[in-house]
């Protein structure tokens, strides 16, 4: 695995790891899913903030894959450049 395949890949699974450790975890606890009620309001909080490292996972991943077209962007140029 390159080293940017690998970068991406960490940044996937760093991403769905906090999803279903964090967020699913505080909404099956918090949130009556039956009926989409929220149980304990006192803890939007911490949801928030859980939210907001979510955001920043994303963005991450996201700038890893703009990464990778750059890199690809550069390679077509210097495959196109030698043929």
């Amino acid at each position: 695995m390159r080293g940017w395949q690998w970068r991406v890949s960490e940044k996937v699974n760093n991403q769905v790891d906090f999803f279903t450790g964090e967020l699913m975890t505080w909404l099956t606890t918090n949130v009556d899913l039956t009926d989409m009620q929220l149980i304990h309001s006192d803890e939007l909080i911490v949801f928030k903030n859980k939210l907001i490292i979510y955001g920043s996972l994303i963005n991450q991943k996201v700038e890893s894959y703009e990464m990778i077209v750059e890199d690809s962007k550069k390679l077509q140029l210097q495959i196109e450049s030698l043929l």
